[in-house]
């Protein structure tokens, strides 16, 4: 799932907690952080980090964490 899709984390965050309760945090792989940090990487795949680990973040806390 894409998780920098903000109705998409909400819609699968009421799923799984009417299938399962509580979640666990996931991210992504080291390899994908090093290739998106590396000085020859094009600037889509420093915006593709940030949407996985910033908004996914924020979407996760937003949609996973009681209020």
């Amino acid at each position: 799932m894409d998780v920098a899709d903000e109705e998409g984390v909400r819609s699968f965050s009421e799923d799984v907690s009417k299938r399962h309760g509580r979640v666990t945090r996931e991210s992504i792989t080291r390899e994908s952080r090093w290739k998106a940090l590396s000085r020859k990487s094009p600037l889509d795949d420093y915006r593709w980090l940030m949407n996985i680990n910033f908004w996914g973040t924020v979407y996760g806390v937003k949609y996973f964490l009681p209020c």
